[in-house]
């Protein structure tokens, strides 16, 4: 990774932990926290069990959050870049190569496992990868357009939204 991407990723990994912290680290009051400003966006990453933070972004393009249900770390995807950060600082990890494009990332119930849209194979598919990083597995691979990826709280069932009948529905 070049120098100018690693200082971009650091700067945003900054501003998302110090608004984090501001905010109580998803606190149901959204008067606290950081002035927000015309510029800037509130994002809600959402993990399983309705855990919550939220977070002001002031710059990003393509930008995903996904909260553990330990409420330790954020999976984000940044520009098809998916990548996991403690959220109380410290440098974002990237967990896989950047030709997944992946996007929407969502966190198994018991924090291991991250699922993600990916657009490798020429169009959104379901994957899987370790929470830790490694060679992701698809889920959901097809010609269809898979997006979305949620795990049920007891972990047994990921669901998604496809366009397999000519509408989007949620599948299991």
């Amino acid at each position: 990774m070049n120098s100018y991407r690693t200082a971009y990723f650091i700067v945003l990994a900054t501003i998302v932990l110090a608004t984090l912290v501001a905010t109580g680290c998803g606190e149901a009051d959204t008067q606290s926290g950081p002035e927000r400003s015309a510029e800037s966006s509130q994002v809600v990453a959402t993990g399983l069990a309705g855990t919550t933070a939220l977070v002001t972004v002031t710059e990003g393009t393509n930008l995903a959050l996904a909260l553990s249900s330990d409420r330790r770390q954020i999976a984000l995807s940044l520009q098809g870049v998916l990548f996991t950060m403690p959220v109380t600082g410290g440098l974002a990890t990237r967990v896989i190569d950047v030709y997944h494009d992946a996007r929407e990332p969502a966190w198994s119930a018991d924090d291991t496992q991250i699922a993600f849209q990916g657009y490798r194979n020429g169009n959104w598919d379901i994957w899987q990868v370790a929470a830790a990083g490694g060679t992701p597995s698809p889920i959901a691979q097809d010609p269809f357009d898979d997006r979305r990826p949620q795990f049920s709280p007891d972990g047994t069932q990921l669901a998604f939204s496809s366009d397999r009948t000519g509408n989007y529905d949620i599948w299991v």
